[in-house]
């Protein structure tokens, strides 16, 4: 896990082509940031998490995920991990759960600059 470092090295481990991006010219500016952070950490949460898939159905499936608070300046930053029923995944939708709590807490933590793209 500790070697996910960046997207591109996420993309290294899944042997993705991190040149090959989205189709987003076309989005105003809030959207693409929006669009190119919501797929680089789906690519970097599924590098994280390795072979481990998350099942929504599976109720006894314990999924972790980061949750973030916003600063005084406007900023997110990383608050915890949590893992709790799928409605509480406000914070970074379930679309980003890990598999372990220290997988979460790496996520939130190292990519901050993204899920405060994705947030903003």
């Amino acid at each position: 896990m500790k070697e996910i470092v960046s997207y591109e090295s996420a993309c290294t481990k899944l042997g993705i082509d991190s040149n090959k991006m989205i189709h987003v010219l076309e989005m105003d500016e809030v959207m693409r940031k929006y669009n190119i952070a919501s797929y680089k950490l789906s690519i970097i949460r599924m590098a994280i998490n390795g072979n481990w898939k998350p099942n929504d159905n599976d109720k006894k499936q314990k999924k972790w995920y980061p949750v973030f608070y916003k600063d005084k300046n406007g900023d997110f930053k990383f608050l915890a991990a949590y893992s709790g029923p799928k409605y509480a995944c406000m914070y970074a939708g379930s679309n980003y759960t890990c598999e372990t709590e220290e997988q979460a807490i790496y996520f939130g933590e190292v990519f901050i600059d993204l899920w405060n793209d994705l947030f903003k």
